[in-house]
């Protein structure tokens, strides 16, 4: 919210995009959870386009007014019913997929910075964003192709026990 208000929407989003990095990065250290090969390789084309974007060096938010401050902190409870929903959710896909998916906020950021507040989009920033998304693109290719692929030998599996 303090971010709209202050014209730094774009800012914003450097936060999100890091944080599903970090579950990426938490569901291989501690869930054991292996990426396959494309998927690191999404991942690494990610951490390019947060690096790219935190290096820009444009994040000076500063310290909001205590006002600001307090309805922030109010606001916190309205977000326990959609945060319940999103674990919900989360326990039925693995945890480097829910990292990726936490990228739709940010683009919904970026979609309201630059087009509804007309905020600036500099070439520095568009390395990065069309790196993040090449890595979300990559990411969700590489799935559907596994996904696909699990559905055919399932489906010939199923052939194979109805025809013996």
């Amino acid at each position: 919210m303090w971010s709209v208000n202050t014209g730094r929407v774009l800012d914003a989003r450097l936060g999100y995009f890091i944080n599903p990095l970090r579950s990426v990065l938490l569901g291989y250290a501690v869930l054991q959870e292996r990426p396959r090969p494309l998927q690191w390789a999404a991942l690494a084309l990610a951490a390019g386009g947060v690096l790219w974007l935190a290096w820009q060096g444009q994040g000076h938010f500063g310290r909001p007014p205590l006002i600001d401050s307090l309805w922030l902190l109010l606001a916190g409870p309205v977000t326990a019913v959609p945060l319940l929903l999103f674990a919900a959710g989360a326990r039925r896909v693995s945890l480097a997929t829910v990292g990726l998916l936490q990228y739709g906020s940010p683009s919904i950021q970026f979609v309201l910075a630059v087009f509804l507040y007309k905020e600036p989009f500099s070439t520095g920033r568009s390395i990065g964003f069309v790196l993040i998304r090449a890595a979300l693109a990559l990411y969700s290719a590489e799935s559907l192709r596994v996904l696909r692929h699990k559905r055919r030998a399932a489906a010939a599996a199923a052939a194979t026990a109805a025809a013996a």
